[in-house]
């Protein structure tokens, strides 16, 4: 079945993927105006990253594609319909994220900015409607947080201007409001990346992957291991429990990957693996 980009599932299966880093990448350069290649391999990417509640650890909300680089973090999300809810629920999030943050005990002007981005395909609220009346409106809550609201519904409402790239950002927005592959297909013409994108979301939609589908763990400690990098208390955010792990050596060991293959990628201790190897037998 044939999906937009701006079904949820659909946008944090694709673009939650690594090794489709580089969409979000040229997004983001054309967002902030920067030149193609700007950002090439500047950030860590992590997939719906898990972020407990103060007090109540039972409970989680969840961010989509949190992109983070040296000085600041970027969390898009993707709203077929977006409100009052939904805008206060883009506050929690960064708020939450900030708090990650200070109770690692780091000092409040060391904490980095945290953007959150919501692409939004209808506003439903009144209120809203008022303060939003362009594409791109930017809520800064203070020095170091801030909620931006792009809205697809007015890219042909009004003269739209964002500098250098704008006619690269608004295609690129364009595209995501596409309601299927044939109206995806028209913008190959546009660029080699609509090319590698389409042919990407074809592999997906085929797949059938549902969100409920992924093991969150596992797909964030694949997403460290794919990108080289240790989980640990330079990132932020720690990446993966040993629950994840253990999930993540099981399914290696069902591909047939030897305990020493294991060990090197994961950097799991050796005899770890190879007493849960001898649990599942």
């Amino acid at each position: 079945m044939d999906k937009s980009l701006m079904d949820d599932t659909t946008f944090i299966n694709f673009f939650g993927k690594p090794e489709n880093i580089y969409a979000m990448e040229y997004f983001l350069e054309c967002y902030l105006n920067l030149k193609e290649g700007s950002l090439k391999d500047k950030f860590q990417l992590l997939f719906e990253e898990t972020l407990e509640k103060e007090n109540n650890e039972s409970k989680t909300n969840r961010v989509d594609i949190l992109l983070m680089e040296p000085k600041i973090i970027t969390n898009v999300e993707a709203y077929r319909n977006f409100g009052m809810f939904e805008m206060i629920k883009s506050t929690y999030y960064i708020f939450n994220l900030c708090y990650l943050y200070l109770v690692k005990k780091k000092k409040y002007k060391k904490v980095q900015k945290i953007r959150q981005i919501n692409i939004v395909e209808n506003l439903n609220d009144s209120i809203l409607e008022k303060k939003c009346e362009s594409a791109l409106t930017v809520f800064p809550l203070n020095e170091m947080l801030e909620v931006v609201i792009i809205r697809l519904d007015m890219l042909d409402k009004v003269d739209y201007n964002h500098g250098e790239r704008t006619k690269d950002y608004v295609t690129f927005l364009k595209y995501l409001k596409a309601k299927n592959s044939e109206e995806r297909a028209t913008f190959e013409s546009e660029g080699s990346i609509y090319k590698k994108m389409n042919e990407e979301i074809a592999k997906l939609i085929r797949s059938c992957v549902n969100r409920e589908d992924f093991d969150h763990d596992a797909w964030n400690q694949k997403i460290a291991f794919w990108k080289g990098e240790k989980s640990g208390e330079e990132r932020g955010i720690t990446i993966g429990e040993e629950r994840g792990e253990n999930k993540l050596i099981q399914k290696m060991i069902s591909k047939g990957k030897s305990d020493e293959d294991i060990a090197n990628t994961t950097e799991i201790d050796i005899a770890r693996i190879r007493k849960l190897r001898e649990s599942m037998t």
